[in-house]
């Protein structure tokens, strides 16, 4: 499943202001993109398959 279905999918939006909105996707997509295990990863999360090549884990990208 794409991860905007999974982010959308089955969820009452009603009464969440877009602050709230904007918080709770970066959270997932931070979830997504950092923590969630990879198949391709051998089921590691992003940041321990970083780890065991001797990385820090973190992102180091800053948007411009």
């Amino acid at each position: 499943m794409h991860r905007s279905f999974e982010f959308f999918h089955h969820r009452d939006w009603s009464g969440v202001t877009i602050s709230e909105f904007c918080r709770m996707l970066d959270a997932y997509l931070r979830y997504y993109n950092e923590e969630r295990p990879k198949e391709k990863l051998g089921w590691l999360s992003p940041m321990q398959h970083r780890r065991s090549l001797g990385g820090e884990g973190k992102i180091s990208w800053t948007p411009s």
